[in-house]
């Protein structure tokens, strides 16, 4: 993806054009981030049916990634009634955190690599 900057005449010229290329920006991110909560989605849907087969309608990719966040929580001090619940947040903050800074990264880095 590339963003053209073409000549402006006038103050007026450069500001449509940069609310223009702005506004391209900000729909390539949001089409992204939604593409990628759609995957989060699809796998907490397809994880839950797969373990519901097997009569454990209780486990989904929520309860995965508290299981896999649960010592993360009891070291920063979480009381151990709400370890699970505080490890479902954790693990859930830090998978859509990783994927928004990636995206980020990877559009501001090809955007503005000319510079």
């Amino acid at each position: 993806m590339f963003i053209f900057i073409r000549e402006q005449h006038n103050v007026i010229d450069a500001l449509m054009t940069g609310a223009g290329n702005a506004l391209k920006i900000c729909g390539y991110l949001i089409a992204n981030l939604i593409a990628f909560i759609s995957v989060l989605s699809f796998l907490d849907i397809t994880i839950s049916w797969l373990f519901n087969l097997v009569h454990h309608p209780e486990v989904n990719f929520q309860y995965i990634l508290g299981l896999l966040f649960y010592p993360f929580a009891v070291i920063i001090g979480v009381s151990f009634r709400d370890c699970l619940l505080a490890s479902k947040l954790i693990g859930i903050k830090v998978s859509l955190n990783e994927v928004r800074t990636d995206i980020y990264n990877f559009y501001f880095n090809n955007l503005f690599s000319i510079y």
